[in-house]
């Protein structure tokens, strides 16, 4: 049964396929390995038409999981929310993720200041103040278009260049009093104190992307990793039964890059992926 379930559930974020592999074959893999839901990010959409990804999904009767993404508050080169926002709509996608921005922008541009300087300070307080005003701003133009944003909690290692909202506690304190939900990445969030109980009994959750962790020999967590049963770091068995066990429809999105997979095949990546969580659920 659960296995069934989660067939319903899972999803491949399209973040997997690498800018010069062919999309469209790509995009196969959902229907050769019966992948019922997709996650989409911008570039991936631009690079295959967005007519045509709504004549795919339509087809195959896809699900989108998630579109990727708006928010990067402090990034001045960041153009993409209304954008985002449109294909979400055109797409007819209810969950778009939102990402609050490294505290020194990207990653669109990268910091240019040297964070090795004596005289480098940090002021997170200051940024939290502007950007919770400016995604008041964000939830009302959403709201008016039908759709939800998900925020997501970034891990703090990545709080000067991705993102400066860190835990779930206070992205939950974002979107009190909306409609708006949480995205729970584990691979940011799978230390957070709260993480069991939210995805255990929280309305407020809107999606759960998975992967594994990978830490480099001085103990530092340096990226993503597939999901293999003979290395898995993180307790995934205990985390997607707290999903599986409840009674609302949320995905369970695969999210990785093309680094992260290393030697691996794209097509194997998907076939590795689904039996490898028969195993454990």
């Amino acid at each position: 049964m659960n296995q069934k379930i989660l067939e319903d559930k899972l999803s491949v974020n399209t973040y997997l396929c690498p800018k010069d592999f062919d999309h469209e074959i790509f995009l196969n893999y959902y229907i050769k390995h019966n992948i019922k839901n997709i996650g989409l990010h911008i570039d991936f959409i631009d690079k295959i038409g967005i007519n045509n990804i709504k004549e795919f999904i339509q087809k195959h009767l896809l699900n989108i999981s998630s579109i990727n993404s708006l928010g990067y508050f402090t990034d001045d080169n960041q153009k993409n929310n209304k954008k985002v926002l449109e294909y979400a709509k055109f797409l007819d996608c209810s969950l778009v993720c939102l990402i609050t921005g490294g505290l020194l922008g990207g990653p669109v541009t990268a910091p240019k200041i040297d964070v090795t300087k004596d005289d480098f300070k940090i002021n997170i307080e200051n940024q939290r103040k502007k950007t919770s005003k400016k995604l008041l701003s964000l939830f009302n133009i959403a709201d008016r278009m039908g759709l939800t944003i998900g925020i997501e909690p970034i891990n703090p290692s990545d709080i000067l260049n991705k993102g400066h909202f860190n835990d779930l506690w206070s992205c939950l304190n974002l979107v009190k009093n909306t409609n708006h939900k949480i995205i729970v990445d584990l691979y940011h969030s799978f230390s957070d104190h709260y993480l069991y109980n939210f995805l255990k009994k929280s309305n407020q959750l809107g999606l759960l992307q998975i992967s594994d962790v990978r830490f480099d020999k001085n103990y530092k967590l340096i990226g993503r990793d597939i999901i293999d049963l003979k290395k898995l770091k993180l307790p995934l068995q205990n985390i997607l039964k707290l999903i599986l066990q409840r009674k609302d429809d949320i995905k369970i999105e695969f999210e990785i890059f093309p680094n992260d997979i290393q030697n691996n095949n794209l097509e194997w990546v998907f076939a590795n992926l689904k039996s490898n969580l028969a195993k454990i659920i």
